[in-house]
């Protein structure tokens, strides 16, 4: 497990990095690019499905998310599970990020085992 300022990152045993969030900070751009470095160091130029636990953070924004879907953060990315507790604010990113359509694919989840299980079609 790799700790960021604001984050706790790991691969896992199924080839999916799980980034945990600790505080609402770990969406602000310049986090956001350290936790995309060091994700990009842990895969070596790899491709990976991520989960983005932001179950523990409270106060969200809807502005905040976008952050995680920049060209940039996502290079690496195979495809992006968010873990939050609130089935209002999972409905509602589902249904924003169904008619945006990030480059990669993008859903969230309230169940950290669904979002696991959906991810390991793209490990």
């Amino acid at each position: 497990m790799i700790k960021t300022t604001t984050s706790s990152i790991e691969l896992d045993s199924f080839g999916i990095i799980q980034n945990t969030f600790k505080t609402r900070s770990a969406f602000k751009p310049v986090y956001v690019l350290e936790q995309a470095n060091t994700i990009r160091q842990i895969l070596q130029g790899k491709k990976a499905p991520i989960i983005v636990d932001a179950s523990k953070v409270d106060q969200i924004k809807l502005s905040h998310y976008a952050h995680l879907l920049k060209v940039e953060n996502i290079e690496y990315a195979t495809a992006i599970a968010v873990f939050v507790d609130s089935s209002f604010q999972r409905n509602l990113l589902n249904f924003l990020y169904g008619i945006k359509k990030p480059a990669c694919p993008f859903k969230v989840f309230t169940s950290r085992d669904e979002a696991i299980i959906w991810l390991q079609k793209y490990a």
